[in-house]
């Protein structure tokens, strides 16, 4: 039986500050990515660094060069800011968060959804996502997008999907349509 909820106005609890494996996303919040690494970054000794686009700033390269872990790029601002990371780079912000849940978590039992053209849903959905076990996913606010609804339908472990906004962030045919394709 698949457990429906609505979140709106979710408070995000603070990161983690331990080192371990780094993710970096594009630094600007247009992109969403920040939102989108949030839920695969928050864990034990996982952090999140940003570029600034396609650059990589001094700080976030010192930081990197004095913590040498696995690093992922989200996104392809990110991926071309740090070539040397692993990227996860879809066509889209869309197909993106799809290839993020699907490289970076396992059966799991809750997935998110949020709007892709703004970005405070998806940043509060990511830290309670994290201590769910579960991704973020992306889509547009009037139609659910294709790689949502393939995540979603290939994920028989799938007990629980939460919606992050309200009808102003995604439409009720939205929530609808994801709720449907959840085993």
């Amino acid at each position: 039986m698949l457990l429906l909820s609505t979140l709106i106005g979710v408070r995000p609890k603070a990161l983690s500050k331990s080192v371990g494996d780094c993710w970096s996303a594009e630094g600007t919040y247009t992109a969403n990515d920040p939102g989108l690494a949030g839920a695969a970054a928050v864990g034990p000794s996982r952090v999140i660094v940003l570029t600034d686009g396609r650059v990589m700033p001094a700080s976030t390269r010192a930081y990197l060069q004095a913590h040498p872990v696995p690093v992922w790029a989200i996104g392809g601002p990110a991926a071309a800011a740090d070539p040397s990371a692993t990227p996860l780079v879809g066509a889209d912000r869309y197909a993106t968060s799809a290839l993020v849940a699907t490289r970076l978590f396992s059966s799991p039992a809750v997935a998110g959804l949020a709007t892709g053209l703004a970005f405070p849903d998806a940043l509060a959905a990511g830290p309670r996502l994290a201590r769910l076990g579960g991704p973020l996913l992306l889509t547009d606010p009037a139609t659910l997008a294709p790689p949502a609804a393939g995540y979603l339908t290939s994920q028989g472990s799938l007990s629980r999907l939460e919606v992050y906004g309200g009808p102003a962030a995604l439409s009720d045919g939205v929530e609808q349509a994801a709720a449907g394709l959840v085993p």
